[in-house]
């Protein structure tokens, strides 16, 4: 598990930039991205409605690639798990996919632009997932959160994303930087780490 971390680390949202990339990354004003001081490093349990864990960064792209599109054609979230999940009911649906940032808050604007969704009859949503529902095209340096929401619950079911500490990684202008709810929105040093593979084998 902790190579699969370690390996999305290094490949995804990272504020330093790829070879042949500017480092200048010029950001909405930082009061709005704060993180705060958190340097903790542990899964997070989303057993309710409306609960979510997830990373805001710039994504940038394999060989220098200027765009992306993520959908169904081809494209993939991985992330990974900390422990194993409580699914059985199929009154659950967990959501996994990217949004965009809403640029008052710094949180997720709540809509998926393109989404694996699950409920608690099929496989527990870990690893790696197909997106069956929207599409997205990212150009490089682009701020978005890649996210997992429990969007209903039923019964006892719990899923239990990994998170990794950003502090490390995080650029001048504070990205990447994680959010979660679990009660109440909350921008934290650490996160949910996710990779993306594009329609066209892109990395991101």
């Amino acid at each position: 598990m902790r190579t699969l971390t370690t390996t999305i680390a290094l490949a995804v949202l990272l504020a330093t930039p790829i070879v042949g990339q500017s480092r200048l990354h010029l950001p909405a004003p930082l009061d709005i991205y704060s993180a705060g001081d958190h340097h903790t490093d542990a899964g997070v349990a989303l057993n309710a409605a409306g609960e979510y864990s997830g990373m805001v960064g710039r994504v940038q792209l394999s060989d220098g690639a200027a765009s992306a599109t993520c959908s169904s054609a081809g494209c993939a979230l991985s992330y990974p798990t900390e422990a194993t999940a409580t699914w059985a009911d199929a009154g659950t649906t967990v959501r996994v996919g990217i949004q965009d940032v809403n640029t008052s808050t710094g949180f997720p604007d709540g809509t998926f632009d393109v989404y694996h969704e699950a409920i608690g009859t099929d496989p527990a949503p870990s690893g790696r997932l197909l997106m069956e529902t929207g599409t997205k095209t990212i150009t490089a340096g682009d701020i978005v959160v890649l996210i997992i929401t429990m969007t209903t619950r039923a019964s006892t079911d719990q899923v239990n994303p990994d998170r990794m500490t950003a502090g490390p990684w995080r650029g001048f202008y504070g990205f990447p930087y994680g959010v979660a709810n679990t009660g109440s929105p909350a921008k934290t040093f650490n996160g949910t780490p996710f990779l993306i593979e594009f329609d066209d084998g892109t990395v991101g």
